[in-house]
């Protein structure tokens, strides 16, 4: 009798460096990830969404171009968004597109895709720090948390939530201990 050997595909993922964004000052407001990457999208002819990772101090670690749209739209889906986060261990990100109609005005597929990034990005605790709209030619900017669309995050909230959760859990597994009536004689 012959025996067939099976093969598996070995898969590498890695992230590759292409350019270097130097930067080693935290991001501390809009104006500083604008600084960044706004002159580098504003001039687009048709819309690209960008990615900052963060560390843990808010400093950039690289940044990456996730989508590039027509001329009033870009599309992406969490696992493109994150994938470079993923890859760098980052803390945060902020996402930054351009309107190359000049417009901040954030459109409604801008609201419903930053609040589908933030619910995913607490899910696997990487969070959505801002989304900024980058207008084009004029380079003016519009920032969803400073127009309170993202409320800040914070670890002690998380940490309080996940004590939470843990001590549920513990009370599912090991219920505690009802008080017994005792009748008496």
């Amino acid at each position: 009798m012959e025996t067939k050997e099976i093969g598996l595909e070995i898969v590498q993922i890695r992230l590759i460096q292409d350019r270097i964004v130097y930067n080693e000052k935290p991001i501390h407001s809009p104006q500083d990830a604008v600084e960044i990457l706004g002159n580098e999208i504003k001039d687009y002819d048709r819309e690209v969404l960008c990615v900052l990772n963060l560390d843990a101090h808010g400093v950039v670690q690289n940044a990456n171009i996730v989508s590039m749209g027509t001329v009033n739209q870009t599309v992406s889906s969490p696992r493109e968004i994150f994938k470079s986060a993923i890859l760098s261990n980052a803390h945060s990100i902020i996402l930054i597109h351009n309107h190359p109609s000049g417009s901040v005005k954030p459109s409604r597929q801008d609201l419903l895709m930053t609040r589908r990034m933030k619910e995913a990005g607490e899910l696997i605790g990487i969070f959505v720090k801002d989304h900024i709209i980058i207008g084009g030619r004029t380079g003016e900017s519009y920032s969803f948390r400073e127009h309170e669309l993202i409320k800040p995050f914070s670890d002690t909230k998380i940490a309080a939530e996940e004590k939470n959760v843990k001590e549920e859990t513990a009370e599912y597994i090991i219920p505690k201990k009802k008080k017994s009536k005792q009748r008496g004689r």
